[in-house]
């Protein structure tokens, strides 16, 4: 028996979304899942280099997003010792998924529209899902 992952979606309201979130990201798991064809050296130095960067990117950048009841989504780059960045892009949900649309803004690019996939609610958290419905390791957005 096969069920289909758009029919195992929880349903939710568009007010579950609103709130903050801040990104995961974790490039391990991302290029763990990009690069099954590296050799054992490779696959150690690809590791070792990801590993180094996560520790480094969680310390010094934080990336939020807060879901607006408007359809407006506030995304804010913190870098340390810098001055924090704003930007508002819209989303919309269709079929409880998420998705996000920056063609309205110049200034930034999130590349999560037309073809970039969409999230899905997962226990409170955003979880990032390519177009195909094969989850996106590595990448998801955690309530705060």
């Amino acid at each position: 028996m096969t069920i289909s992952w758009s029919y195992s979606q929880k349903n939710f309201k568009k007010s579950d979304i609103y709130g903050k979130y801040k990104l995961e990201l974790n490039l391990t798991d991302v290029v763990k899942s990009e690069n099954d064809d590296l050799n054992l050296l490779e696959k150690i130095i690809v590791t070792s280099i990801t590993n180094s960067i996560d520790r480094v990117s969680s310390e010094y950048v934080n990336i939020t997003f807060d879901f607006k009841n408007n359809n407006s989504l506030l995304v804010s780059v913190k870098v340390e010792d810098e001055k924090e960045e704003n930007e508002y892009i819209r989303w919309k949900t269709n079929n409880n998924k998420i998705y996000f649309d920056d063609s309205g803004n110049d200034h930034i690019n999130v590349k999560m529209n037309n073809g970039e996939g969409y999230w899905v609610l997962e226990n409170k958290n955003l979880v990032k899902y390519n177009d195909d419905g094969t989850k996106v390791n590595g990448i998801s957005l955690i309530r705060i």
